[in-house]
């Protein structure tokens, strides 16, 4: 009994350590270039968005890491408030727009990645 509880202390140990470097997980939601859609309200009498995107944001790296060919295709990196209604940083380039992020303070943001023929938009802790 106690070989048990002491392997499965230490399987639980291990892999909070190695999830510990992990970034939590960011939902994006594609959304067409001529719509109007706002994330925080309800769909009434719109047609339904495409399925959210799952991706990794590690910032102290630099890097976005997901499975969906929309993250493939981002030609523009942006960091809004909460609201959307205020440009804070813009980017063209991946690494240029997570330095500027990193000097940033510790908040809540949009995030919008511009890219063809879908702009990305979800919401990012710092």
């Amino acid at each position: 009994m106690i070989r048990k509880l002491l392997l499965l202390f230490i399987l639980v140990f291990t892999a909070n350590q190695m999830l510990g470097d992990t970034p939590p997980p960011t939902t994006l939601t594609p959304v067409g270039e001529d719509s109007d859609y706002d994330p925080e309200k309800p769909i009434k009498g719109h047609r339904t968005p495409p399925a959210p995107i799952i991706c990794f944001i590690d910032i102290e790296n630099g890097i976005i890491t997901g499975t969906s060919p929309l993250l493939d295709t981002i030609e523009e990196y942006q960091l809004w408030d909460t609201e959307g209604e205020s440009l804070i940083v813009s980017a063209t380039d991946q690494s240029d727009f997570f330095a500027s992020v990193r000097m940033m303070p510790k908040d809540r943001y949009m995030l919008k990645l511009k890219g063809i023929p879908y702009t990305l938009i979800g919401f990012i802790e710092l």
